[in-house]
């Protein structure tokens, strides 16, 4: 990448990782389109009058899509007037009202990712790539691909077939989200937690729906693998000292520590990553009290920032480096 080649943030204005990597690139090479860029009155245009060499401008900025070098996409968070989170790189104008907000911003993001996407700009990440890496039975087949260990798992909308996983688990069996993010869609997070056996007679009397059902992994730690590139960062996160054992999430309370992994554990992570076409990834694992790694899952906007802050891990300056060089 040219030395003066733009950087684009595609971000909320106080999302505090966008702005933690910001810090470390230079002022003037850094354009940071925020969601709510147009509800101030913010130019947005895509100028395709030589089509050979099309434009783009934010507010008074204006540059060639050819100059973009690198995009950070990390999109904002917000809540819907129903209660919903959904997420957002451009907010319409609040005048389009609540009927036209998501095409206004449809109509808003199309023209944007579609000029930034067919440039030869570096993203972290694409947004077509994480699209396609969000889905967590891709991941645990991929994974063992790449030579991870992964935990028995089914995702049946039959109760019976689910009830005869259980009783060969042993009872040993949590139940989580299929879809990555179930926030987006409930509008809140859905931990993850064990089944029991008053579970099954729910299932059985409820709307069949798929579920996932997975073996519970014993942890000894649970391990936070934040990749940048060919940069690891690996966090032990002490789990079982907490009151949330089965999901750290819930009581982060407990010690964050630096971890190194195996080489043979960082070679299945990255060939992972790579295969499904990300720069940035946060994989989640745990080691047993055998000492056996399993992998869980991965996910392309996993938060870093409380890595850098438990560790030092400089995780904001690595992704900076990702996108200057």
């Amino acid at each position: 990448m040219g030395s003066s080649a733009r950087i684009l943030i595609l971000s909320r204005s106080d999302h505090a990782e966008a702005l933690a990597v910001r810090r470390h690139l230079p002022d003037d090479r850094v354009v940071f389109v925020d969601d709510d860029g147009l509800r101030r009155g913010l130019r947005l245009a895509w100028d395709l009058t030589d089509p050979g060499d099309p434009g783009m401008s934010w507010g008074d900025t204006r540059f060639a899509v050819r100059d973009v070098g690198a995009v950070l996409y990390r999109p904002g968070m917000r809540r819907t007037p129903d209660g919903r989170i959904v997420e957002t790189l451009l907010r319409p104008p609040e005048a389009l009202g609540d009927r036209y907000a998501d095409f206004g911003r449809a109509e808003a993001e199309a023209p944007l990712v579609g000029a930034l996407l067919g440039s030869d700009a570096r993203w972290v990440n694409s947004p077509v790539a994480e699209a396609a890496a969000d889905h967590k039975t891709q991941q645990l087949a991929l994974a063992h691909a790449a030579g991870l260990t992964v935990p028995p798992t089914l995702v049946s909308s039959d109760p019976g077939e689910l009830a005869e996983f259980w009783d060969r688990q042993d009872g040993q069996v949590i139940v989580k989200a299929i879809a990555a993010r179930p926030a987006l869609t409930l509008g809140t997070p859905l931990p993850t937690r064990r089944v029991h056996r008053a579970d099954l007679a729910a299932l059985r009397e409820g709307v069949p729906l798929p579920t996932l059902f997975q073996r519970l992994v014993q942890a000894r730690l649970d391990l936070r693998v934040t990749m940048v590139g060919d940069r690891t960062f690996g966090t032990a996160i002490h789990s079982q000292e907490g009151a949330s054992p089965l999901d750290w999430r819930l009581d982060q309370t407990v010690r964050f520590t630096p971890y190194d992994l195996p080489p043979e554990v960082l070679t299945g992570l990255h060939a992972l990553r790579e295969r499904l076409g990300l720069v940035y990834g946060a994989a989640d694992l745990r080691l047993t009290p055998e000492g056996e790694y399993v992998f869980l899952e991965i996910n392309p906007q996993g938060s870093f920032l409380f890595v850098e802050q438990l560790t030092g891990a400089p995780v904001s300056e690595t992704l900076a480096r990702a996108l200057i060089d």
